[in-house]
């Protein structure tokens, strides 16, 4: 997951958080369905959870960055 909060923009839509996950899990050598899994536990606590890109828009880029790098 190394740079995947960072990389969280304001101006990101949902689909383009959904697609980042992808860009990260290949960048740093994991299977995307990992990824995704390790999000939802940082985000919600479970393995699973609804569209990434949507759960993070919604509760707002700047708000998830912050509550998960400090």
């Amino acid at each position: 997951m190394q740079g995947f909060f960072e990389r969280l923009d304001e101006k990101m839509d949902a689909l383009t958080i959904h697609n980042l996950v992808f860009e990260n899990a290949t960048a740093n050598g994991i299977e995307p369905k990992e990824m995704f899994k390790q999000v939802y536990l940082t985000l919600i606590g479970k393995e699973k959870g609804p569209r990434v890109g949507k759960l993070i828009f919604a509760l707002g880029t700047g708000r998830v960055r912050k509550d998960v790098l400090g």
